[in-house]
């Protein structure tokens, strides 16, 4: 933990929302967002469509890239535990990856409203980007702060 460092980092760099929370805070408070968002997407979309027969390809797409962003998703919170920058960087990369795929999907899934559902995981799309690109935006700093802090001796091993 870098919790040490935290207290004697008084320069403003690394803050965000208005210099008040330091952003390795913010990126602990994402980690926890980001877990209960990708659960409760990956439970809706399963959910939705339960009953269908032969799963089509906008369920099953999205089902496999949330489940492979789920396996991914330990490298964030073991990562700020430990200072390990090969981990915050993996999920700083898994971050920007799960933006991008969440904009592209919501522009694929916004062209077959059908039904309501399919305007209700339109706007759930919508909110997982911009949760995605606030979390890039945090982690962004995050990343930076491990790469060019010198006390950690794992940074050594790298």
């Amino acid at each position: 933990m870098c919790l040490p460092e935290l207290g004697e980092d008084d320069s403003d760099e690394y803050d965000v929302c208005c210099g008040a929370l330091h952003s390795y805070v913010a990126s602990v408070f994402f980690c926890i967002i980001d877990f209960w968002s990708t659960c409760s997407m990956f439970f809706l979309i399963a959910f939705f469509h339960y009953h269908d027969d032969p799963l089509t390809w906008p369920v099953v797409v999205p089902l496999f890239v949330l489940y492979i962003s789920f396996v991914s998703y330990l490298s964030g919170p073991v990562g700020l535990y430990i200072g390990h920058r090969l981990l915050i960087a993996l999920y700083y990369y898994r971050i920007a990856v799960m933006f991008l795929f969440a904009l592209i999907w919501m522009v694929i899934n916004s062209g077959e409203r059908k039904t309501i559902l399919d305007i209700v995981l339109t706007v759930l799309w919508f909110l997982t980007a911009f949760t995605y690109f606030f979390g890039w935006y945090v982690h962004r700093r995050t990343h930076k702060f491990f790469s060019t802090r010198k006390s950690s001796p794992l940074n050594e091993l790298q």
